[in-house]
């Protein structure tokens, strides 16, 4: 039986159709998604940790903030020099690694800087925003215009870094630094702390100026105290700061005080 070619036909004349109608009335393809930021090759392989591990490094920095130290010609010395150390312990200790810059005055208010550090393996790409320089530079604004303390109570703040490191482990570096003119203030009636820096090294950055009367007398009389509250001690004056000194005496008091 022979079925009729007229079906077939339709068919085709109809799709010939379709055809002709979207040529005349134009097409639009659907529209694509816009492109993403570029990504650099580091942020693209790195992998950041999904869960921050205890300090192997644990650094608090106590800046002074009173008003003859931020209003001297010594601060913008130590924000430099806190922007030069800081990428040089990054490089130079191990990780995972916690630095807090706290204000010598007021001990109840907040860190100023707070930056974790996590720790890669030699197979691992940081992410950029993980990394010291960064991270530092994110709340350095906070440091170049700080709320200046009217009292300068380092005993206090000594006290308070050292709750802030916490319980020592094995094998750590414990740093506290004390960037500072050294001239205590405290608040009338303030007790004096007597903080524990018992295995914990205790750098002071003063500035070295001969016009500031009895400076020498108070490095020296802050070392003693340290000593005698436990801490292993080293002073350096700011300006010049050496941090090849900086970072030998902050390995060699880690080997002693972990023996």
């Amino acid at each position: 039986m022979n079925r009729s070619p007229l079906p077939l036909i339709v068919g085709a004349v109809a799709v010939v159709c379709v055809i002709v109608w979207v040529i005349r009335m134009g097409y639009t393809a659907p529209p694509s998604s816009p492109p993403g930021p570029p990504i650099s090759p580091a942020s693209e392989n790195c992998k950041k940790p999904k869960v921050k591990k205890d300090p192997v490094t644990n650094a608090v920095i106590l800046l002074d903030v009173s008003g003859s130290f931020v209003e001297s010609e010594a601060y913008p010395h130590a924000l430099v020099q806190l922007s030069n150390l800081l990428p040089q312990l990054d490089t130079e200790l191990p990780h995972p690694m916690r630095v807090r810059v706290l204000p010598v005055g007021n001990v109840h208010r907040q860190a100023l800087c707070d930056i974790y550090v996590p720790s890669y393996s030699p197979f691992e790409s940081r992410c950029p925003q993980d990394g010291m320089e960064h991270q530092f530079n994110q709340c350095r604004q906070a440091l170049e215009v700080p709320k200046k303390d009217r009292f300068t109570d380092i005993d206090g703040a000594l006290d308070r870094a050292v709750l802030e490191l916490g319980v020592p482990t094995p094998d750590q570096v414990r740093l506290i630094s004390l960037v500072s003119d050294l001239e205590q203030d405290r608040p009338p009636g303030a007790p004096a702390a007597s903080a524990n820096l018992s295995r914990t090294c205790v750098l002071n950055i003063y500035d070295h100026d001969p016009s500031n009367e009895g400076l020498l007398e108070r490095v020296e009389y802050w070392e003693k105290r340290q000593r005698k509250l436990g801490g292993v001690v080293s002073s350096q004056p700011l300006r010049g700061l050496n941090m090849g000194l900086v970072l030998r005496f902050i390995k060699e008091c880690t080997t002693h005080v972990n023996e």
